[in-house]
């Protein structure tokens, strides 16, 4: 006997019970006027449930299928003289690197004082990014992967909530666009669509066969930039698949506290919750700076440097208008540095102190 039909019939039941909480959760935010509400409605549901019953769930095949076409939804928004700002984009990279090293350094520091944990869990718990690869890599450091859980979970939600409720409250401009469903009129010519699907699915592949970072993202980004840039097409995606797409991306954060009891873990998620909030004063800080150096837009700064998730912060750059070209690629950037060198550096550390002690 076996209990694999069970295990499926309760995955299927699991994933369709997270859909619908999701739906409502966006339908209830969006009917509040919230920003962002069918993320942040989906997003706070999942968290409810994952933090209570424990059976909130989405499948990876889903994750696949919904990359790819937040990849076109982001290129799609790309301008068309995004020469013209490279050399802004160059001024920002050193900012950037300040950035990495301020929150690795402080927050090191930070939750070897507040928590008094061990240095490798220090640094899996304070590093600015790279949640899935640091979660797979901290156990192999000694690092206490709870701790390391909670505290990069609680960054990027903490951080997808607080963004567009402050740009909201500082700038009562954006209410209408950060509300909006979509940010274009979609085009609803069947070769516009045939275009935006070549661009999702032969952008994953060329994505994995350059081997770029964020491959099921960046491939068709990259393809729908182009496209829509040399006028191959004016197509973007229509309003329902768009909301489907912001669902997802409030689902999968949700369900990374799936299993986590507040109640367990009190003090980390606290402690989380303070260096969340010294983070962003980095941020805005470095931002202040960058736009007095590069005359860049604040609230642009302050998306492309705020660590919370490249797909959440390239959703609020998005929907608030802002420009996603900039934004994604300080996030990609970002998340390339700290997976392809911070990581493999500082794991060659650890491997030579073990050898030393030996």
């Amino acid at each position: 006997m076996t209990d694999k039909p069970n295990v499926e019939h309760n995955a299927w039941r699991n994933t369709v019970l997270t859909l619908l909480a999701a739906i409502a959760g966006g339908a209830l935010f969006y009917w509040l006027d919230t920003p962002l509400p069918w993320t942040l409605g989906a997003l706070a549901f999942t968290i409810i449930g994952a933090t209570t019953h424990g059976h909130t769930y989405m499948p990876t095949q889903v994750r696949l299928i919904a990359t790819p076409v937040f990849g076109v939804m982001i290129g799609s928004a790309f301008s068309g003289d995004i020469t013209g700002q490279l050399g802004a984009w160059l001024l920002i990279v050193p900012g950037l690197l300040a950035f990495m090293a301020s929150a690795i350094i402080v927050g090191m520091f930070y939750y070897q004082t507040v928590l008094q944990v061990d240095r490798n869990t220090a640094f899996c718990a304070a590093l600015p990014g790279g949640l899935s690869e640091v979660i797979l890599i901290a156990p192999n450091m000694g690092a206490d992967t709870r701790t390391v859980v909670v505290s990069q979970v609680t960054r990027v939600v903490l951080l997808v909530f607080t963004i567009p409720f402050a740009f909201r409250l500082f700038d009562n401009n954006l209410t209408e666009q950060a509300v909006s469903l979509a940010v274009h009129t979609a085009n609803w010519s069947l070769y516009g669509y045939g275009i935006l699907l070549v661009c999702a699915i032969a952008g994953s592949v060329l994505g994995k066969w350059l081997r770029l970072p964020l491959a099921l993202l960046t491939g068709p980004m990259l393809l729908s930039a182009l496209a829509h840039g040399f006028g191959v097409t004016d197509a973007v995606l229509p309003d329902p698949v768009l909301a489907a797409v912001q669902i997802t991306i409030g689902v999968f954060a949700g369900c990374r506290f799936a299993g986590v009891r507040l109640a367990e873990v009190k003090r980390t998620l606290l402690a989380s919750i303070g260096w969340s909030c010294l983070l962003m004063i980095v941020t805005v800080l470095i931002a202040l700076l960058g736009q007095w150096l590069t005359g860049v837009d604040l609230r642009e700064l302050i998306l492309a440097l705020a660590p919370g998730g490249v797909q959440e912060m390239t959703l609020i750059a998005l929907l608030l208008g802002a420009d996603v070209a900039f934004v994604s690629a300080l996030h990609i950037l970002r998340i390339t540095l700290i997976a392809g060198l911070v990581l493999p550096l500082y794991q060659g550390i650890v491997q030579q102190d073990k050898q030393q002690k030996d």
